[in-house]
């Protein structure tokens, strides 16, 4: 008698505090799992496919908004950057000025 995956854990699960988790595996693996028996069909290839599809369109899409929110920090910080470093120059020219360093 061949037992799904499910099935196999949930019998690992009741058994295993009444016998022990070594004997209960033991026990389970004299029953092979329809996991070890079944081939892939072409149909279980092809949702697999369509599958993977989906997660690699909703990681492109995180990962493009994800570039988007960084570029839009980088453009803050760099603006940011731009006025102190305006400011700072104005500054030293006002003082230069005041103190006729330049003549």
């Amino acid at each position: 008698m061949a037992l799904a995956t499910r099935e196999r854990q949930q019998i690992y699960t009741r058994l295993a505090p009444v016998i022990g988790e070594e004997e209960a595996g033991t026990l389970l693996d004299q029953f092979p799992s329809t996991a070890d028996t079944e081939l892939a069909t072409v149909a279980d290839l092809k949702a697999l496919d369509a599958k993977i599809d989906m997660v690699e369109a909703r990681l492109i899409g995180k990962m493009e908004a994800g570039f988007e929110r960084l570029e839009k920090l980088i453009y803050q910080q760099m603006r940011r950057q731009t006025i102190l470093m305006f400011t700072m120059v104005v500054a030293v020219v006002g003082l230069a000025a005041r103190t006729n360093i330049f003549g």
